[in-house]
């Protein structure tokens, strides 16, 4: 899938790293983002958070379906398409990798976002790898 580059908008920043004067976080431009909504999976074992994020990303327009563990998702995923799936990489029964190496088993096609707060460079290495 080709993407198009995205490109700075013509608005000045707001805020500029001092050792380079550029703007670390430039404004981006939605001409080349698709406005429709992404159905998103998106799979947290902790309950407040995951609901916390299927809040947000509803009010952000997207068609959210949250579950706590990766068997759910399987399950869910036999029946739904989905655009985009946010996994925690520490899943309880089946890590966040396990599950993405099942999805990609079961060709589920999907993109695919890792979340963690106890993440290391091993296991970001590895989700890499794993396209």
């Amino acid at each position: 899938m080709l993407q198009q580059p995205i490109s700075p908008s013509p608005s000045p920043p707001t805020s500029r790293d001092p050792n380079s004067g550029r703007d670390p976080c430039p404004q981006i431009s939605n001409q080349n983002m698709s406005n429709k909504p992404l159905r998103i999976l998106l799979v947290e074992d902790e309950e407040d958070f995951r609901d916390s994020c299927a809040r947000w990303l509803t009010r952000k327009g997207h068609h959210v379906t949250a579950v706590g563990s990766g068997a759910e998702a399987l399950t869910t995923c036999d029946g739904i398409r989905f655009d985009v799936g946010v996994f925690d990489l520490n899943l309880p029964g089946m890590s966040g990798l396990e599950l993405l190496h099942r999805v990609q088993k079961e060709k589920i096609e999907m993109e695919v976002i890792f979340l963690t707060g106890q993440g290391s460079i091993e296991s970001a290495v590895s989700a890499m790898k794993m396209g």
